[in-house]
């Protein structure tokens, strides 16, 4: 009963699009029509016969047209032989290197030398005047060279002019230091501007990059869309070109902080050995002063010249410090060292000074 309704509604079709017809396996495995089936006959009207001729025509005339489009299609989906190549690093040979402080260490001594000069060209005519003005204003009192009273007013005119020749040193070595930051921060800008011209050329090339890449892949995209549409597929969806992108700038900002402040702090450092070591070569401070110790080492002076000698009969000289052509009167320490060894200090620098309060 199931098998003759199913052979009821197997019914032959012919339709202009084409036909389905029913039919049965012969002894010979070919198909054989059956002959006693049902069948139906879709009948066209000539409007009808007229569109679908028409159609099929515009089909065949549109595959025609799309067929030696798609023999030509490139190989490559996109050719990038032409495109400007992709930079994703930093050619370093080009920028210059991080400077460290000790670059300009040699620029911050010739600074403090020429600051210190410059000062004493101004001080040296003050400090001779000075000591031609004490030199007669003791002789035209009658105080003897090498006396008490003598030696105590050129300690008190000495412990002013070293005052004064220490601040001069300081003021030389914070000019030198304020050199070096300048030099080294100019050095440290010129860095960073070179690793920035590189970045910013990176992203223009990139970027260039990119937007030819996506121009052709918009032209073979519509190219494709075209021969779709005349093959009646569905339309390409363009590819959005992703990748492309401007390199990161380096951060550099961490590291050049902490180079330059253990540079900034070594200098500090540099500084204060400095400093410590020309106020025991210019000066002792007021309180070695006033305890009458001075550097009195042969090796610090020249013009030395026997003017006299002390009540204890130890040798007075005239000279002048290397460096200082004011004329000084006193003790040479290693002579004093032999005859009055008590008297005689020798300072952390490695010259010797003298205790003026024990020389005799």
């Amino acid at each position: 009963m199931v098998q003759k309704q199913a052979e009821q509604n197997r019914i032959s079709q012919f339709t202009p699009q084409g036909n389905l017809v029913f039919g049965n396996i012969n002894s010979e495995g070919a198909f054989a029509p059956g002959t006693s089936q049902a069948a139906s006959v879709v009948e066209e009207s000539p409007f009808q016969q007229r569109y679908r001729m028409g159609g099929e025509d515009l089909a065949l005339t549109a595959q025609n047209m799309a067929a030696p489009r798609i023999a030509n299609l490139p190989t490559a989906p996109i050719d990038t032989t032409a495109l400007p190549g992709f930079k994703s690093s930093v050619d370093w040979s080009t920028v210059s290197r991080i400077p460290t402080a000790d670059d300009f260490s040699a620029d911050a001594t010739r600074m403090e030398d020429t600051t210190f000069k410059r000062a004493m060209g101004l001080l040296d005519p003050q400090f001779e005047k000075a000591n031609r003005s004490l030199e007669s204003s003791l002789a035209t009192k009658g105080i003897p060279m090498g006396g008490e009273a003598y030696s105590g007013a050129y300690t008190d005119l000495r412990r002013s002019q070293d005052e004064a020749r220490n601040k001069a040193a300081m003021d030389a070595v914070a000019a030198g230091r304020t050199e070096q930051g300048r030099l080294y921060g100019q050095a440290l800008s010129s860095h960073q501007a070179g690793l920035g011209d590189q970045t910013t050329e990176a992203g223009l090339t990139n970027a260039t990059r990119a937007q030819q890449v996506q121009e052709q892949q918009a032209l073979r995209t519509g190219n494709l869309s075209e021969i779709g549409a005349m093959l009646g597929l569905n339309p390409v969806t363009p590819v959005e070109a992703k990748g492309f992108f401007s390199p990161t700038p380096v951060d550099v900002t961490g590291p050049y902080q902490l180079s330059q402040q253990a540079a900034i702090a070594n200098n500090q450092a540099q500084s204060q050995n400095q400093n410590a070591w020309l106020q025991g070569l210019f000066g002792l401070g007021s309180a070695g002063a006033a305890a009458g110790i001075k550097y009195s080492d042969e090796r610090l002076k020249e013009n030395i010249k026997r003017v006299g000698e002390t009540d204890g009969g130890e040798p007075l000289f005239k000279f002048n410090y290397k460096g200082d052509s004011t004329p000084e009167i006193g003790v040479m320490a290693q002579s004093l060292r032999k005859t009055n060894p008590g008297a005689v200090i020798t300072m952390p620098s490695g010259y010797m000074a003298v205790d003026y309060d024990k020389v005799k």
